[in-house]
């Protein structure tokens, strides 16, 4: 079976549904190539649980199916510390959260540095339709999507050009979208099991180095 390595996807993965979901559906449907990237904060608590469940699906994979295991390319890990500050970026960011119904979250400021910084090709971020509160980063990008391509058009002087370094894939598909399609497609097993992942208790150090490690070789 011919996989398509020329419309490689590259993916801020975080081992969290939305991404993982959106991983696997490239993988097991699209039978596409994807370049994960992540970005690494020790001092974030979640860090050490999110190395465990994206080495978790990769285990998933490889044993349902060691072929389109290998369109999972190596997981380039970047440190939060090496994204560049950039003011223009972070005074946009501060407008735009304070001119929003609900600040949004920091997180997103330090994703729109590193995908100007590093300027990767389509660089997609998911976020899910919520089906239960508005989410409000959704309802300001809803605005500007061009199709159903994920693609956001935006005029460089407005503030949420910050970004336009990204692609957003999963706008308009909702939690129950994703379930209803992954067991359609098949894989609906990966993301259950995903579930219960990060309630698998604390990791020490050394697992901490040996997941970082498995994560640069897979």
């Amino acid at each position: 079976m011919k996989h398509d390595c020329d419309g490689e996807v590259n993916l801020l993965w975080s081992g969290g549904w939305d991404s993982t979901f959106r991983l696997l559906y490239l993988v097991f449907v699209e039978k596409r190539c994807v370049q994960p990237y992540y970005i690494i904060d020790v001092n974030r608590d979640s860090t050490l649980h999110e190395l465990r469940a994206m080495h978790a699906v990769h285990e998933w994979v490889i044993k349902k199916n060691p072929q389109l295991a290998n369109l999972i390319k190596p997981t380039i890990i970047v440190s939060i510390d090496d994204i560049r500050l950039d003011p223009e970026i972070t005074a946009k960011f501060n407008r735009l959260s304070e001119s929003l119904p609900k600040p949004i979250g920091p997180q997103y400021e330090f994703l729109a540095r590193f995908a100007k910084q590093y300027n990767i090709p389509n660089l997609e971020l998911c976020i899910e339709l919520s089906e239960r509160a508005p989410n409000t980063l959704v309802n300001l990008l809803s605005k500007y999507v061009n199709g159903d391509s994920g693609i956001i058009q935006f005029d460089e002087n407005d503030d949420a050009s910050i970004f336009s370094f990204l692609k957003f894939p999963l706008l308009k598909i909702s939690k129950s979208d994703m379930k209803r399609i992954a067991a359609e497609k098949g894989f609906w097993i990966y993301l259950k099991k995903h579930g219960s992942v990060r309630s698998l208790g604390t990791i020490n150090h050394a697992e901490f180095a040996v997941l970082v490690k498995l994560q640069l070789k897979n």
